[in-house]
């Protein structure tokens, strides 16, 4: 027996689009460092978040994760390379600055630790954010006491990466960090 689905007819898509469209402009409440709260829609909010741009290097073992992580941060406008050996992204990393590096903690040919003193042997200035699947309280303890920025247990939404991308943007722009030849190029 052959089933037969409802065809969609051009009002109801018409709607969805609507209702898709006005999600995103839908207003919503944001509060100010000064304290005071004002309207403001989702569109409005991702053009914030869209305003600084940062180069950012993601370390991962596993390809897809680097894919799609690119892709994402792409979407938002920074300038990203990504690299699934962590001894290229190091020479990468010896030949330019980043502003942020993402790097998944167990790997083969180098661990996250030894990736984020190598950063910081370049400069302490940027901002390094851990993911791991093997997420411990020691691991993430040993990280964020040898100076990393957050770290995120895998899988991972990736709201919550981009709020921790934020927070970094945030504090790069409170010490004024970032690199010089990062802020030219």
């Amino acid at each position: 027996m052959k089933t037969i689905w409802p065809r969609r007819g051009p009002a109801k898509v018409a709607a969805a689009q609507e209702a898709k469209h006005s999600e995103f402009w839908e207003p919503c409440s944001k509060a100010f460092g000064d304290g005071t709260q004002r309207q403001t829609t989702r569109h409005q909010e991702k053009e914030e978040i869209m305003r600084d741009h940062f180069k950012i290097l993601v370390i991962d073992d596993e390809p897809i994760v680097g894919e799609r992580l690119k892709a994402m941060l792409a979407r938002d406008g920074h300038r990203v390379e990504s690299f699934v050996n962590p001894l290229k992204a190091i020479d990468r990393l010896q030949e330019t600055d980043f502003d942020i590096v993402i790097t998944d903690i167990r790997m083969v040919e180098m661990d996250g630790i030894q990736v984020l003193e190598k950063v910081f042997e370049k400069s302490r200035h940027t901002k390094v954010i851990m993911i791991s699947g093997y997420a411990t309280l020691d691991l993430a303890k040993e990280s964020l006491t040898k100076g990393a920025f957050d770290f995120i247990a895998k899988p991972f939404k990736l709201k919550e990466l981009r709020n921790t991308i934020k927070k970094a943007a945030k504090s790069l722009e409170r010490g004024n960090a970032r690199p010089e030849s990062a802020a030219s190029a």
